[in-house]
């Protein structure tokens, strides 16, 4: 595993999420299709900072882009929380339709992490909405789309 050196580039500065939000800690704990829904930004436990990409984050854009063959204009919204891991035992999470990565402590700097967020970013055109009695295993196998997490880019990313 191969870290890329990290500084925070901004605090947020949007007038719409304040500059340190507060995410509660049972956002993390529901089920993945509701993440998917929306990020609900709440003013319980866990601060988290909004940081813009770093510039080793480019090159990563790059390689995921080169292996699935999919591009996308911007960028999502990057942040950082001071816990890790995020409940239940994550890395780090995108949230569908919001263009919203969260990383745990110290996995902004995890390559394979960034990537496999980067991953889901340029394939959320790609899944289909969830359905009302979506498990949390079938949800999962929905939103990693199996012939870009695993044949196309599998080398470089981690499957889940």
């Amino acid at each position: 595993m191969r870290l890329l050196p990290f500084v925070l580039l901004s605090a947020c500065s949007c007038a719409s999420t304040p500059s340190t939000a507060r995410v509660s800690d049972d956002i993390f704990a529901i089920r993945m299709r509701t993440l998917e829904r929306d990020l609900r930004w709440t003013s319980d436990t866990l601060p988290i900072l909004r940081f813009n990409p770093p510039l080793g984050y480019y090159a990563l854009r790059e390689r995921i882009e080169k292996c699935s063959g999919l591009t996308r204009e911007g960028w999502p919204t990057f942040f950082q929380a001071n816990v890790y891991p995020l409940p239940p035992m994550r890395n780090a999470f995108y949230a569908f339709h919001g263009d919203n990565v969260v990383f745990a402590m110290g996995s902004a700097q995890n390559e394979r992490v960034i990537m496999h967020e980067l991953l889901h970013w340029l394939t959320e055109h790609l899944i289909p909405p969830a359905p009302l009695d979506e498990t949390d295993e079938e949800a999962l196998t929905r939103t990693h789309p199996n012939e870009y997490f695993v044949v196309r880019c599998g080398q470089i990313v981690d499957a889940r």
